[in-house]
């Protein structure tokens, strides 16, 4: 699980599509659970409004790494699909109110249900 500040500016600071120590990582888990007979699914973190207009771009070319290093059918909508309020985040940018919770589960459902029919 990635947090929005991992992947909008890891410890590196490194700037644009995703630090490749990052993505490494991430394919190595995913690796690892397709070894045992599981289909990995990503989708991005919930986004607060004000740090995704201030990051859009970066954001937008971190997941155009992803869509290009895993494939499309595994990342589960866009960064704009999670972005939210503000006052929907109990800590900054880390965690989701109880309203920001269903919100978040109503629109991963939602973008699910083509992969699962």
């Amino acid at each position: 699980h990635l947090t929005t500040e991992e992947i909008l500016k890891d410890e590196a600071g490194y700037p644009g599509p995703m630090n490749p120590e990052t993505l490494e990582l991430l394919f190595q888990k995913i690796n690892s659970l397709e070894k045992r007979g599981v289909y990995v699914f990503v989708s991005w973190p919930p986004l607060p409004q004000s740090i995704y207009e201030l990051n859009s771009a970066i954001a937008e070319a971190r997941y155009e790494t992803l869509v290009e290093k895993i494939g499309k059918e595994r990342v589960v909508g866009k960064p704009t699909n999670f972005i939210f309020e503000d006052e929907m985040f109990l800590d900054g940018a880390a965690h989701l109110n109880h309203l920001g919770k269903k919100d978040f589960t109503r629109r991963l459902i939602s973008l699910l249900k083509p992969y699962l029919e």
